[in-house]
């Protein structure tokens, strides 16, 4: 099980508003804020985190699609001690809300597990390295989904005791400015857009018998060149 830890809002004060996102405040977190915000005005474009105590999500969106990789380092986070304990917080790190009602995201589409030595090099962080000699312990869930809807939101559950970086390798985040942005418990995604497919534009049937003439042209060029190949060799 993941053990969990105790969360007050009040006492910092509510809402803390940077540049690219809001955020909640949590006593814990205060030097991770003062990094975000000091990359926030500086335009940096990546997180610099000398631990990874929450999990990373790669979100991206694809006609008809919603893929997610999630991420949990039971290596280096406390609150993740087992292998066992990062397949846990992976099933339990979102919930799908679409139609008014809400679901975890096995119940929509199973998990494909697999074993990581290595974060994701395209991801908004800079982890520190393992200790020397040894590799990074990670656990990624991979979820691919088809919705029957044209849009969802994603959300922490409450009383997840882990912090969920999400990130994507489109151009921005659905309703974000960013690229990224940190999810405590209780909060959810902006709304995502399910892009519909590509629709291909009708062939004139003009093109379709012209494009067929020029086919079989060729064909009955390559026939006779063929044959009169044949006899000049006879």
């Amino acid at each position: 099980m993941i053990p969990t830890r105790d969360r007050t809002h009040s006492s910092i004060g509510g809402t803390i508003t940077f540049p690219r996102f809001v955020w909640r405040a949590h006593p814990t977190r205060w030097t991770l804020a003062f990094t975000l915000c000091l990359l926030s005005f500086l335009g940096a474009n990546h997180l610099h985190a000398h631990a990874c105590e929450f999990l990373l999500a790669k979100l991206e969106v694809q006609p008809e699609r919603v893929t997610l990789e999630i991420t949990a380092d039971y290596g280096g986070n406390p609150l993740i001690p087992d292998e066992a304990a990062a397949r846990e917080a992976v099933l339990n790190s979102f919930h799908v809300y679409l139609g008014g009602q809400t679901q975890r995201l096995e119940e929509l589409e199973p998990l494909r597990f697999e074993t990581r030595m290595e974060w994701d090099p395209t991801a908004p962080t800079a982890m520190a390295p393992p200790p020397e000699g040894q590799t990074h312990q990670l656990l990624t869930g991979i979820w691919k989904w088809r919705p029957h809807t044209d849009h969802i939101v994603l959300g922490v559950p409450e009383k997840n005791p882990l912090d969920v970086l999400l990130w994507t390798q489109n151009e921005k985040l659905p309703g974000k400015e960013a690229k990224w942005m940190l999810l405590i418990e209780g909060e959810k995604t902006p709304e995502i857009v399910i892009w519909p497919p590509v629709p291909r534009p009708p062939v004139h049937p003009g093109r379709q018998i012209l494009s067929s003439l020029i086919w079989a042209m060729g064909l009955l060029w390559l026939i006779r060149h063929g044959r009169a190949q044949r006899s000049k060799l006879a």
